[in-house]
């Protein structure tokens, strides 16, 4: 669709929406201009988080962060407490639990 056209079918000036085309290719679009220009051309607009990766890799980088954070104030507080023996034990712990019971806290 030209410019011309997308511009009468919006009721626009060719400008503006020459100017509406320009923002949306550098994402500087509101979401109300594409609700708008949609509902004009008799569409919807859909927004979406598409993940990079597999949701199981997705949650699994997840446990793995949540596991680091936790074992660091651990490990933080056994060094404190002069509890160095325990150090190479809570260092041991994996991403095992966030996988498992703490699963519904990982986006926490």
């Amino acid at each position: 669709m030209s410019t011309a056209q997308l511009a009468r079918r919006l009721g626009i000036t060719r400008q503006a929406a020459a100017t509406t085309e320009s923002r949306e290719r550098d994402r500087s679009i509101t979401i109300e201009n594409l609700a708008r220009a949609a509902a004009t051309l008799d569409c919807h607009v859909v927004i979406a988080f598409v993940p990079n990766g597999s949701l199981e890799d997705t949650v699994r980088r997840q446990a793995a962060r949540k596991s680091a954070e936790r074992r660091e104030r651990v490990v933080h507080t056994m060094r404190l407490e002069a509890q160095q023996a325990g150090v190479s034990e809570a260092l041991r712990e994996g991403s095992d639990y966030w996988l498992g019971e703490g699963r519904r806290a990982l986006g926490d």
